[in-house]
C-alpha cells in the first residue's frame, strides 16, 4: 500500500491537465514528507517516477531535479528552497505594476493559473477597477471570479497583451502556436507571464518533452518583445 505522499506523487506523474504551480507545490510537500520516512527507497521511487512520467511539466522537472539527492538532509534543504520560490507571488506583482504604469487595458488569452495570478495583482494594486480584454468568450466568463472588469474585445484594441508562457531556455519559450500567431500580430509588446522557475536549467532542458500543444520560439533578449518566429 502506498503512502499518503507517495499517492500524490503517482496522482501528479499521471495527471497533465493539473495546474502547474499547484501541481508542483503538492508534489514539493509530498517529497517533503518522504524525506522525513523512507527517502531512500519511496523518495527515490518518486522521484524516478517524476522524471520519467512528467517530463512535459518545467515546474516538475524543477521539483525533481532538486531533489536529486540520495541524503534526505540535502534533498530536503533544497525542496525547501524550491517551495519558497513556487510560493512567492513577487513574479505576478512586478508584471501586474509594469501594467498599471502603462496604463490602459490588459488583453488575456488563457485562464490558467500564471495570468489569474497576474490579474488579483493587477486588481490589488489598482486604485479602480482593471479592464480587462479576452478575445474569447469561454476565457472572458473564465475570468468572471476575478476583481476586474471584462470584456470580449480583439487584442488589438488593449494596450497589453499577457502571453501565456509553459516553459523558457535562455531567447526561446513554450506556448501555443495561437498564442504565437496573435502576440506576432499584436502592435505593442507581448508580456511573456510566466513563474521564474519554468526558466529551465541545461539539466531540465534536456528532459524536456513539451506536450503536442505547444511549441517552441524565440523571444527579444529583454522578453519585453513579441516572439520572432519559429
Amino acid at each position: 500500500m502506498r503512502s499518503p505522499a507517495l499517492e500524490v506523487i503517482f496522482q501528479a506523474a499521471r495527471d497533465e491537465w493539473s495546474e502547474p504551480r499547484a501541481t508542483a507545490i503538492e508534489t514539493c510537500h509530498a517529497l517533503l514528507a518522504l524525506t522525513r520516512t523512507d527517502w531512500a527507497l519511496e523518495g527515490s521511487e518518486a522521484v524516478k517516477l517524476l522524471r520519467q512520467k512528467r517530463r512535459d511539466s518545467a515546474l516538475l522537472l524543477a521539483v525533481s531535479e532538486a531533489a536529486m539527492w540520495e541524503d534526505p538532509v540535502r534533498a530536503a534543504s533544497s525542496l525547501h528552497a524550491v517551495l519558497a520560490d513556487l510560493e512567492d507571488i513577487g513574479w505576478a506583482t512586478t508584471i501586474a505594476a509594469a501594467l498599471l504604469n502603462a496604463g490602459g487595458t490588459v488583453h488575456v488569452l488563457s485562464m490558467g493559473e500564471s495570468t489569474t495570478l497576474v490579474l488579483d495583482e493587477l486588481s490589488r494594486l489598482s486604485d479602480s477597477l482593471p479592464l480587462v480584454h479576452a478575445h474569447q468568450a469561454a476565457v472572458a466568463r473564465g475570468l468572471g471570479n476575478l476583481d476586474v472588469a471584462v470584456a470580449v474585445a480583439e487584442p488589438g484594441r488593449a494596450e497589453s497583451l499577457l502571453l501565456p508562457v509553459a516553459a523558457v531556455h535562455n531567447d526561446r519559450i513554450w506556448t501555443t502556436p495561437h498564442f504565437i500567431e496573435v502576440a506576432a500580430r499584436f502592435p505593442r509588446s507581448a508580456i511573456p507571464v510566466h513563474h521564474p522557475l519554468a526558466a529551465m536549467s541545461p539539466l531540465s532542458r534536456e528532459q524536456f518533452r513539451p506536450p503536442s500543444t505547444i511549441v517552441s520560439t524565440r523571444i527579444s533578449r529583454d522578453s519585453s518583445g513579441p516572439p520572432s518566429g519559429h
